[in-house]
C-alpha cells in the first residue's frame, strides 16, 4: 500500500498485528542532510562505545563495537523540525522524540534480531553514499513470517513502530564505519476536539 501524508515525505509502510515499517526516500531536506553528514563525520573521533557497552549482552552479542554520541541538541532541533514527527499523526497518535545519536558501525559490528522494546518507536536514518551490498549492514525486519531487506542509501529514513523484528547484518571487514543517525519516540494519542 503507498500513502502519502500531508508532509513532503512518500512513505510506505506495512500493518502486522499493529507493527507498522515505513520507509521515507530523501528524509531530511538536501541542505540540512549535508549539515548532518558533516556533523557526522566532525564527531567520529569523539564517538566511543561506553553507551553500546550498557547495552544487554544480548543485544551486543558478539557483535563489535558500536561508537555512539549524542547528535548536538541545536542540529536536534532541526533535525525534528524537518522531519515533522513531532506533528506526524499516525492512526490517532503524534510522536514525541526523546533521544537522538550518531551511530557509527565499525568493521565485524552488528545488531541481532530485537524489537527495541525500550522505546515505542525508532527510526535509523542511513547516511553513507554509495553503501555497497557486499559490505553488510543491512537493515532487516519480519514481514508476515518472511525476512526482508533493506539496503542503506543515502538520506533514506527506516520507521518501525511498535516493534518490528529488525536487526541488521554483520559489517564486512573491508567496508567503511556505516554511519546512521538513531532516534526514538514515545507515542501519544490525540484526543480529538470540536474546538
Amino acid at each position: 500500500m503507498k500513502y502519502q501524508l500531508q508532509t513532503k515525505k512518500k512513505i510506505i509502510f506495512y500493518l502486522y498485528n499493529m507493527k507498522q515499517l515505513i520507509q521515507f526516500d530523501d528524509i531530511l531536506a538536501s541542505d540540512l542532510f549535508e549539515q548532518v553528514d558533516n556533523t557526522s563525520k566532525e564527531l567520529l573521533d569523539s564517538a566511543n562505545s561506553k553507551r553500546w557497552k550498557t547495552w544487554d549482552e544480548n543485544i551486543r552479542d558478539l557483535s563489535k563495537a558500536v561508537h555512539i554520541v549524542d547528535v548536538p541538541s541545536d542540529l536536534q532541533e532541526e533535525v525534528y523540525d524537518d522531519l515533522k514527527l513531532n506533528q506526524l499523526y499516525m492512526n490517532g497518535s503524534i510522536f514525541l522524540p526523546t533521544h537522538m545519536m550518531f551511530y557509527y558501525w565499525l568493521p565485524g559490528s552488528y545488531i541481532p534480531w530485537h524489537t527495541d522494546s525500550a522505546h515505542e518507536a525508532g527510526m535509523t536514518i542511513h547516511l553513507n553514499d554509495n553503501w555497497l551490498i557486499k559490505y553488510g549492514g543491512l537493515f532487516n525486519y519480519y514481514q508476515e513470517n518472511t525476512i526482508k531487506g533493506i539496503k542503506p542509501e543515502k538520506n533514506l529514513g527506516v520507521l518501525q513502530i511498535g516493534g518490528v523484528g529488525h536487526s541488521t547484518t554483520i559489517i564486512s571487514s573491508t567496508a567503511p564505519i556505516r554511519r546512521t543517525v538513531q532516534i526514538f519516540f514515545k507515542m501519544r494519542q490525540v484526543k480529538e476536539s470540536i474546538i
